[in-house]
């Protein structure tokens, strides 16, 4: 009874009808787009987020690019006006150290100007060697600093008196 079964089964030839799946495809879609009607009906909540933008969201590369040439040109023009007044206080403190030098030098004048007071003093020729006198003060100094130089270094020598 099982052989006959298994050759029955074997010889047995099943078609299937051809399926038309598309009133299954069509119900699925109808209930999808009311899933989509009924979500869209219904109150959504609301978020509230607040941002602090510089420039529009639109063409922004445009405006960053434009107002970082801003900011350069007002670091330049900030530079240029540091040292123009650099440069001014630069010129008024040397004019005043030109003035202050034609001020010490005019004092000098007046302090050496032979007046007929003075009786021609640069001119008089010391009295004693003590005296004061500008030609023997830098022959001292000369031969000072010779002779510091010469005892600095060992080397012996020997001084001459000169009048």
């Amino acid at each position: 009874m099982i052989k006959s079964f298994e050759e029955e089964l074997a010889t047995m030839k099943i078609t299937a009808l051809p399926t038309d799946l598309s009133p299954v495809t069509q119900t699925i879609e109808n209930g999808i787009e009311e899933i989509k009607k009924i979500l869209s009906a219904q109150p959504k909540s609301i978020i509230r987020e607040f941002h602090f933008h510089l420039f529009p969201k639109i063409n922004i590369k445009e405006y960053y690019q434009t107002y970082s040439k801003l900011i350069l040109f007002i670091i330049i023009f900030a530079l240029a006006l540091a040292l123009i007044n650099f440069g001014d206080k630069w010129i008024e403190a040397y004019n005043q150290r030109q003035e202050e030098l034609q001020q010490f030098q005019l004092n000098e004048k007046n302090k050496l100007s032979i007046t007929d007071d003075d009786q021609g003093f640069m001119n008089q020729k010391p009295k004693k060697k003590s005296e004061f006198h500008a030609s023997n003060t830098i022959k001292r100094v000369r031969t000072d600093s010779t002779r510091h130089y010469l005892q600095k270094h060992n080397i012996n020598f020997t001084e001459t008196s000169q009048n």
